[in-house]
């Protein structure tokens, strides 16, 4: 019976001293910390005058908008057959971010065929994840798109 009862003890101390921790957490007087409000997801329009691949999606010529749904996720859709569609992932790179009037889609033509290789907007530059394996060739025909964004 006594070892229940210092067992008891012991366990009620341990739950004061996690309650007191937590509330430690706290300083007097302060105020809680606010959560960082999400980024609203941008929208944009870009008219791409050639056939390209999002990896190894065929998208046909035509005016796309794109969507960056978080930092590193994008969706683009074809704006007259919606069925087209693709949802890429990206790497950012916060650095050499630009305003939305000068966002735009990078491409590189490559064998006769266009990838979309990045995005270049305020949040920085963002490379397509599933191409780090496309390494750069002196060959390679760099294009950019304007995106405009509403």
């Amino acid at each position: 019976m006594k070892r229940n009862s210092r067992f008891a003890v012991g366990l009620a101390l341990c739950l004061f001293a996690l309650v007191l921790a937590a509330a430690g957490q706290q300083k007097p007087g302060s105020t809680p910390q606010q959560k960082t409000p999400a980024k609203p997801e941008m929208k944009g329009i870009a008219d791409i005058p050639f056939e390209f691949y999002t990896l190894d999606t065929r998208m046909p010529a035509g005016q796309y908008s794109v969507r960056t749904v978080g930092p590193t996720h994008l969706l683009i859709r074809n704006r007259k057959d919606h069925g087209i569609a693709a949802e890429i992932y990206t790497s950012l790179d916060p650095g050499d971010p630009v305003e939305n009037k000068d966002a735009k889609l990078a491409f590189i033509e490559r064998e006769g065929k266009n990838y979309l290789v990045g995005i270049i907007n305020a949040d920085g530059r963002q490379r397509i994840t599933g191409l780090y394996g496309m390494s750069p060739k002196e060959s390679d025909i760099r294009k950019q798109i304007a995106l405009v964004y509403k």
